[in-house]
């Protein structure tokens, strides 16, 4: 019931009121009062198993009353195991190159990502990238050039279908790249953000976790993931992912800058636009720690020029000001 309650907004008082009864329940199941006092205000990682895997925790009421997420109490992040934290946390990653990022926008099967664009120049326009879009965003030009970047941004479709014949897979410009190809990669990349549907999903085993696109990327060699847990709407991820990487540039851990990426989205939005659909998707997955990421330095000497410009046109009319008045 909750599960369907997430992956919709909720439109009316009726639904809120759901949401919040069920919610709040889960919570008191899953929180028992003699921690709760324990965890305030820290930082909490979650080692979901089985379909616990497909809630998001920070989505939880902490009471009855709406809007009283467990977001604002704990910053909450994930990991499939501490094994495998522990062996990611031994890999050398030295990667030269920072990001490159893939956005196809315009499919010949699926509708078109129109926002994904924009998601990408953001991204540009922070730190050093090398971007690949729309036709250049090629399944070729993906698993041909990731394997020396620290952060791998995909904003594309997905999808999680856990059938005998057909895996999970993530749409390019021309074809998908499915579970069993994303398995025979090897970048060793810092971070991958999978700004589409359904990365966090999958065929789940219980004590093994789920078959999904951000297993996949550990067994590649990903340190950590950003992942989905239901169909995301193509503006909100935008807003979210704005806030993401400037968070990350800012020093900002992965955790925390997540963390803060969603409660700026869920301060700035209204009425059934907080509902926990808009926000509540985005999942971070394994390591947590802080990323050096080199900003774009055209963009940076951009600032500093239109700085000075302006410091230089205010002097300007304050010194003319000046003389009109001395006259």
């Amino acid at each position: 019931q909750l599960r369907k309650l997430l992956s919709q907004p909720l439109q009316n008082k009726t639904d809120q009121n759901n949401y919040n009864a069920i919610s709040n329940s889960i919570y008191q199941a899953l929180f028992p009062k003699d921690i709760r006092n324990q965890i305030q205000g820290k930082s909490l990682m979650i080692i979901p198993d089985f379909y616990l895997q497909n809630i998001p925790f920070e989505a939880l009421q902490t009471s009855k009353k709406s809007h009283s997420y467990l977001i604002f109490q704990n910053e909450i992040s994930y990991a499939y195991s501490i094994s495998l934290l522990r062996s990611n946390n031994q890999i050398t990653r030295t990667n030269k190159n920072k990001v490159i990022g893939f956005a196809p926008i315009n499919f010949k099967e699926l509708s078109d990502l129109k926002n994904t664009k924009s998601e990408l120049e953001i991204i540009s326009d922070l730190m050093t990238s090398d971007m690949y879009l729309e036709s250049e965003a090629t399944k070729s030009n993906f698993t041909k050039n990731i394997n020396n970047y620290s952060v791998i941004h995909i904003a594309s479709h997905a999808n999680a279908v856990t059938n005998d014949s057909i895996s999970p897979w993530i749409a390019f410009h021309d074809k998908q790249l499915n579970l069993q190809e994303l398995y025979q990669l090897n970048h060793k990349a810092e971070l991958v953000v999978l700004s589409a549907c359904e990365t966090s999903l999958g065929e789940t085993f219980k004590g093994e976790g789920v078959m999904s696109l951000t297993r996949g990327f550990f067994n590649s060699g990903a340190n950590s993931v950003v992942s989905t847990l239901w169909n995301i709407n193509d503006k909100s991820s935008t807003a979210i992912m704005k806030n993401f990487y400037t968070n990350l540039y800012n020093g900002e851990n992965k955790s925390t800058a997540l963390h803060k990426a969603k409660l700026e989205y869920i301060k700035s939005s209204d009425l059934s636009e907080k509902s926990p659909y808009y926000w509540a998707s985005f999942v971070l997955v394994g390591n947590t720690e802080s990323i050096t990421i080199d900003g774009n330095t055209s963009f940076i000497y951009y600032c500093i020029y239109t700085f000075i410009s302006l410091i230089i046109i205010s002097v300007f009319f304050r010194r003319k000001k000046k003389l009109i008045f001395i006259g």
